[in-house]
């Protein structure tokens, strides 16, 4: 229904918003006009450019919102006004864009508009019009019939239903309840869900009570209208006793000694007191009357146990006079003391029952038990069950071999009334074992063994019962005398029948554990020989490694070769030449040898083998060999004697006949002027010679040097000079004298260089030697000594040497070297493809002239210094040693010799105590990427790596190659890649130390990096690392012998004092090698890497280097200076930043890499 304007409305006349219009317009003018006189502003561009609008709805509407939009220069600023009944006033807070207004819920109007500013002027919107309007009432509804009540009823008697009948011309009707306690339609309570047009009251109980409707009209845009109903009055009268109930919040049973009761009557009491309680076990206090029918106490229990509580008939009465019934006693129990608990099984101890029960007696019934309550040592508990909740049954099942123990742990489970469980009284424990006990058997006899009788033990994993002689079954003999002391182990005497094979053995289940298992059978029976024959030796040989094998001279290895109709044991002593003879065998074959020194008697040399087999048996010692062969040792170099012709002859025969002597089957070399020949003396010793083609006229050196059949070659060489001449017609003579061996070449002077200027102080020849070509610098000494005196110390003396011989040589004298060595000159030869480099100290000429003899002129020593191309054997050895090496040779050989001569002695200066440099340059074109390090080669064809570092120089790479010793050497490509190296940390350092042939593999292309090293293993790294020539003229290491395969590297090791063994003689070689013996070992080596001059820390600098490390005081008190060095120098460091390791082991891949950074850093390679 729509309304229209009420006359009274509160809406503003046209009027009273004309005089609001003019006074807004007056304080604008005002307002202008101020700003006008006191202060100039500009223009202002504020502007509303949307006014707010309007509004009309009605009571109870939503919120309704006023808006207006502004522009101008700045930030804007708002302040809403509301004008009504002819005032105006600001809203405040209201300074926002927007104003919404609640709507009352009730009839409304009035006027609202805003003042917008930008801080210089101000705009005022339109006034916006708010009218809220009235709603109308629905049509009050009619009641037609009233509710009639029924006054006359008593408890139990059929519910009465009241009812009414309302109407309405319009609308829809609701209907609620209400009931009272007066005869009143005010106040009274709603009753909840009893919205229709009918009531059921109950008569189940007495009450007396008022009842009456609210009939509400709803129509569509109207407000309700609503009507009451008459009263209906319904009285039940009470026919029952009142019932009473006593109730406690508390637990039962409980630990707390006082709790609250609460008793509820069925109706309204009177005469109820705490008198009225009776409390067994306890007392009553505090005692409220709550609403008539509630009335609290507080109980406090006297003891542990039930305390009950209970009210007698007739203890109050209800309105009517009926006085109540007995209450149900209630009853609580005090409970202060937790459950108790005692565990125990019927399961023996040890068992190998896989499952066994136990049982758990409780002293009250536990709450929330469970079988994750039990604790159990190595084993689980499940299947919990109880008949009767105090005594309960688990089955363990134990999880491995050992003690199970089952207990409970206090607070696990709690009782009734809330104390915590104690832990258990008793817990249960057995040994579960279900493994049947294993036997062995062993016998401290050797095998085979010559015994009889002979002990065997028997040794159980556990003790056992039921063992007895007629359990060993023994095949080929007999078991007696069986004996033990704590049943684990037996032993018992074994008595074989007779030579052959015995095996001794125990069966299953000859004996029990204590749990019941029976024993496995003996995995592997005990098995021997018993052998009571002697051995015998089948074959004795005896030869030497001369080219004669019969013969032997001073070097000479003898070897002698036996085998026996058995395996030997393992120390057959062998003695040749009445020494002892180092002994090595091969399926069965023996082999000793002896070097001979020159101290054994000459003649044949005697041997003896004294031996046994490995049971005991002792051989007859054997003296002579079965094959009648023999060895003559012959130690006497022979003396080449010249019969003819005589010293100094003239000769007009241009092949004159020399005759001689020497020891019978010598090879003679004959001499002349450097051509030598060979013939054989005879087995008078008779040898003659004659020249193939005819001597030119001139004068000849003739010498004559002899090696007999033994290889001894003469001390004495025998000389003679010869004249070939022709006689001319007028009876003189002409002569040609010079020297045979020269090439028609003049003798050429050529630059050497000092400190880089060049001197013409060489004098260059060249000649022929077994069919090579030689060149020969020989330095003028007055010439040089003239052009040093200009020259400070540490001159560099340089010998260029550019011809194309095969052999060229620079040639000085002992005085030269010895004038260098004062001035600590450094002498280099060089050639076109290499370089030979070293201070003139290493020449040590002071030790050459003792082996001279002191006497003797140091001008007349001559030194020799040589690099050569190889010959042509040493090059197929090295074809041959490519091929078996898997490398490729990058750049022709060269030999680099250093000899002294003095009165036809030679000495040879092969060592040195610092490394030598030595440089190659490598053809024009080589590939960079197929060159990896420089070797020597040995005698035999073998090649060992040297220290080496490529670098180019005027685009030619050159080898700068590093030795303590006097070689061969070349370069080569020797790629590597260890297959399990692919991503391990240390890949590349082991690839490289692999492919220059420091370390090998540990077999099928792998390395093992992480394996821990043997000492044998990193001295041998070492000394490959290094370059050192291996030597083996001693045996240093009583552990170490001459057939171990580490043999001449240890003894290399400890010629250059990298190693000392343990006191007792040994070195241990097959023993893990610790980080502490590892570092000393290398502090050792970087005295070799760094010079002589290297330096060593003093005692407090290393405790210095060593304090930063926790473990420190780990370190042996004879290693710690070497760790010092070691890790002052970087090449090796902490497993941590605080901890050391010394006692720890090393890994393959860690000496790889500390063995590149110990060249790397001394600029070797």
């Amino acid at each position: 229904m729509t309304s229209g304007t009420a006359a009274g409305s509160s809406r503003t006349s046209p009027f009273k918003r004309r005089i609001f219009a003019i006074l807004t317009i007056c304080f604008i003018l005002i307002w202008s006009l101020s700003s006008a006189l006191g202060n100039v502003h500009a223009a202002s561009t504020l502007t509303i450019t949307k006014e707010p609008e309007d509004i009309e709805v009605t009571e109870g509407a939503p919120n309704q919102t006023f808006s207006v939009e502004a522009t101008g220069d700045g930030t804007l600023t708002y302040q809403w006004y509301r004008s009504a009944g002819g005032s105006t006033f600001g809203l405040p807070g209201k300074t926002e864009s927007t104003l919404t207004i609640p709507i009352p819920a009730s009839a409304f109007e009035s006027d609202y508009y805003v003042v917008v500013s930008d801080g210089v002027t101000s705009v005022t919107s339109r006034s916006a019009h708010l009218k809220v309007n009235a709603v109308s009432f629905a049509p009050v509804p009619t009641i037609n019939s009233q509710p009639i009540g029924d006054e006359d009823l008593e408890e139990g008697d059929p519910n009465p239903v009241l009812s009414v009948s309302a109407s309405v011309y319009s609308g829809s009707l609701s209907y609620q309840w209400y009931r009272n306690t007066t005869n009143s339609t005010s106040g009274g309570f709603m009753l909840e869900g009893k919205t229709t047009s009918t009531l059921t009251v109950s008569a189940g109980a007495a009450h007396d009570s008022y009842y009456y409707v609210v009939v509400t009209n709803s129509a569509p845009d109207m407000k309700t209208s609503s009507v009451k109903s008459n009263t209906a009055h319904v009285l039940v009268t009470d026919v029952t006793a009142p019932s009473v109930a006593v109730s406690s919040a508390i637990n039962r049973p409980t630990a707390q000694a006082a709790f609250a009761i609460r008793i509820l009557f069925s109706e309204p009491v009177t005469g109820f007191s705490a008198a009225g309680i009776s409390v067994n076990n306890g007392s009553v206090g505090n005692f409220q009357e709550i609403g008539g029918i509630l009335y609290t106490a507080d109980v406090t229990a006297a003891a542990e146990g039930p305390v009950t509580i209970d009210i007698a008939a007739n203890a109050a009465q209800d309105n009517y006079g009926h006085g109540n019934t007995a209450a149900t006693p209630y009853v609580v129990t005090y409970d202060t003391t937790g459950p108790k608990v005692n565990i125990s099984s019927l399961a023996a101890n040890p068992t190998n029952q896989s499952s066994f029960v136990v049982t758990l007696a409780f002293d009250e019934p536990p709450l929330d038990f469970s079988a994750d309550d039990i604790a159990v040592t190595n084993g689980t508990a499940s299947q919990l069950q109880s008949a009767d909740g105090l005594t309960y049954t688990a089955v363990i099942q134990p999880t491995t071999d050992g003690t199970v123990t089952v207990n409970m742990a206090a607070g696990v489970v709690n009782d009734a009334a809330g104390n915590v469980g104690t832990a258990a009284s008793t817990s249960f424990s057995t040994v579960y074992d279900a493994t049947a006990p294993t036997v062995s058997i062993a016998s401290s006899a050797s095998n085979p063994t010559n015994h009889s009788p002979f002990e065997a033990t028997f040794t159980f994993s556990e003790a056992v019962t039921g063992f007895v002689l007629g359990d060993i079954s023994v095949t080929n003999g007999n078991a007696s005398n069986l004996a033990t002391s704590d049943n684990v182990t037996y032993t018992a005497e074994i008595t074989p029948a007779s030579d052959g094979p015995v095996t001794v053995s125990v069966a299953a289940g000859a004996a029990i554990d204590a749990a019941g298992n029976a024993n496995l059978a003996v995995a592997t029976p005990y098995s021997t020989v018993y052998d009571t024959t002697a051995p015998v030796l089948t074959s004795v040989s005896i030869s030497s490694d001369n080219t004669s094998p019969s013969l032997a001279k001073v070097g000479n290895t003898v070897k002698v070769t036996f085998s026996a109709n058995e395996t030997l044991a393992n120390s057959p002593t062998v003695t040749i030449a009445d020494q002892a003879a180092s002994l090595t065998e091969a399926a069965g074959v023996y082999t000793a040898v002896y070097q001979l020194t020159g101290a054994e008697a000459e003649g044949a040399i005697p041997l003896r083998i004294a031996f046994g087999d490995l049971a005991g048996n002792a051989g007859t010692a054997v003296v002579e060999t079965t094959d009648a062969s023999t060895v003559v040792f012959d130690k006497t170099p022979p003396v080449p004697i010249i019969l003819s012709p005589g010293n100094q002859t003239r000769t007009t025969d241009k092949r004159p006949e020399i005759k001689g002597t020497a020891e019978p089957g010598s090879t003679v070399a004959i001499t002349i002027n450097g051509d030598e020949s060979r013939v054989q003396a005879d087995s008078n010793g008779e040898w003659q010679f004659r020249p193939v083609n005819n001597l030119s006229n001139g004068t000849y050196t003739i010498t004559v040097d002899a090696t007999d059949p033994a290889g001894n070659e003469s001390e004495v060489q025998a000389e003679l000079t010869l004249v070939i001449y022709t006689e001319s017609t007028s009876g003189g003579t002409t002569e040609n004298t010079p020297e045979a061996t020269k090439e028609n070449e003049p003798d050429l002077y050529t630059d050497v260089l000092i400190n880089g200027k060049a001197f013409k102080l060489g004098k260059l020849t060249t000649s022929r030697q077994n069919g090579r070509s030689v060149a020969t610098l020989t330095i003028d000494e007055r010439g040089l000594e003239k052009m040093l005196a200009g020259e400070g110390p540490r001159a560099v003396l340089t010998i260029p040497m550019n011809t194309e011989s095969d052999v060229l040589i620079g040639e000085l004298n002992g005085q030269i070297i010895k004038t260098l060595e004062q001035m600590q000159a450094v002498i280099e030869l060089k050639t076109k493809r290499a370089t030979y480099r070293l201070p003139a100290q290493q020449f040590n000429i002071d030790d050459l002239v003792k082996q001279y003899g002191n006497s003797i002129n140091l001008h007349d020593i001559v030194v020799q210094i040589e690099i050569a191309a190889p010959t042509k054997e040493m090059t197929q050895l090295l074809e041959i040693a490519a091929k078996k090496g898997s490398f490729t040779v990058a750049a022709p050989p060269a030999s680099f010799t250093i000899r002294a001569s003095h009165a036809g002695k030679i000495e040879e200066i092969s060592k040195f105590n610092t490394y030598i440099e030595r440089t190659i340059t490598l053809p024009k074109g080589t590939n960079s990427s197929r060159m990896t390090t420089g070797v020597a080669i040995e005698p035999d064809g073998t090649v060992r790596h040297v220290p080496t570092r490529i670098e180019v120089v005027d685009g030619n790479y050159i080898a700068h190659i590093h030795s303590l010793t006097n070689s061969i050497y070349t370069v080569v490509w020797h790629p590597l890649e260890f297959a399990d190296m692919a991503n391990h940390w240390a890949k590349e350092d082991v690839n490289d130390m692999g492919s220059r042939m420091v370390i090998d593999g540990s077999g099928n292309g792998r390395f093992s990096p992480d394996v821990d090293i043997t000492r044998a293993e990193f001295a041998a790294i070492i000394v490959r690392g290094l370059g050192l020539k291996l030597e083996n003229d001693r045996e240093a290491f009583s552990d170490v012998k001459s057939a171990d395969w580490y043999s001449d590297a240890v003894q290399t090791a400890y010629a250059y004092s990298l190693i000392d063994g343990f006191e007792d003689g040994t070195f241990r070689p097959n023993d893990k090698i610790s980080r502490e013996q590892a570092m000393a070992i290398l502090a050792k080596a970087m005295k070799i890497t760094n010079g002589p001059e290297a330096a060593t820390l003093t005692a407090e600098a290393a405790e210095e280097t060593l304090r930063s490390y926790t473990d420190a005081a780990d370190a042996s008190a004879w290693a710690r200076s070497g760790i010092a060095s070691s890790v002052k120098s970087g090449l090796i460091s902490g497993r941590s930043e605080s901890a050391l390791a010394p006692k720890a082991n090393i890994t393959r891949a860690e000496v790889a890499v500390i063995v590149k950074r110990l060249l790397k850093q001394a600029g070797l390679i």
